[in-house]
């Protein structure tokens, strides 16, 4: 039983990274085409905009799919981040294992370069799928929505690296003499 659980508690940190692969390739299929994409927005969009022109609405289409890109692949960026920090820690590296920031910023520019070629993977699969496009400028969005998740996470890092760090004495006030 104990080796089971060491597989299943090791393979476990693979988890949220499998799944947004999955679902980012469930994303590139014919069913998220921007056609179908606006006829899930239109309702919205016709009801509370009806007056503005049909150009808006296809701007409007296209800003909540890059903002998907963003959104979708920092959370994958995010996933390779754990998944490559696990990994990195765990193996035999020059680098401390301690949690320093050295293994942090090798294992975010490991889920960088993950994201990228998700993206890419992403955009020559869409290339064959009917009523999809492929672009590279796809990738850039899916490489700055890593970017942004990394920094996201960064700065809540080192800003809980600031609370559990033990308060340092005050000292007094040097006197001033003028």
């Amino acid at each position: 039983m104990a080796v089971s659980t060491g597989w299943a508690r090791k393979s476990a940190i693979f988890l949220p990274a499998v799944l947004v692969i999955l679902v980012i390739a469930g994303e590139g299929t014919q069913r998220f085409s921007i056609q179908n994409t606006a006829g899930l927005l239109a309702p919205f969009w016709f009801r509370h905009f009806a007056s503005l022109p049909q150009q808006r609405f296809w701007e409007f289409v296209e800003v909540v799919r890059k903002v998907g890109h963003l959104i979708g692949y920092g959370l994958a960026c995010a996933a390779f981040f754990a998944t490559c920090y696990w990994r990195l820690s765990r193996g035999s590296s020059p680098l401390p294992a301690s949690g320093g920031w050295g293994l942090k910023n090798r294992a975010a520019g490991w889920a960088l370069i993950l994201t990228m070629m998700l993206g890419s993977a992403d955009e020559l699969h869409q290339r064959f799928v009917p009523q999809r496009t492929s672009t590279i400028t796809d990738v850039g969005f899916d490489v700055c929505g890593g970017y942004f998740a990394l920094m996201i996470l960064f700065t809540a890092m080192r800003f809980k690296e600031r609370l559990d760090a033990p308060a340092e004495p005050l000292q007094p006030a040097a006197e001033i003499h003028l």
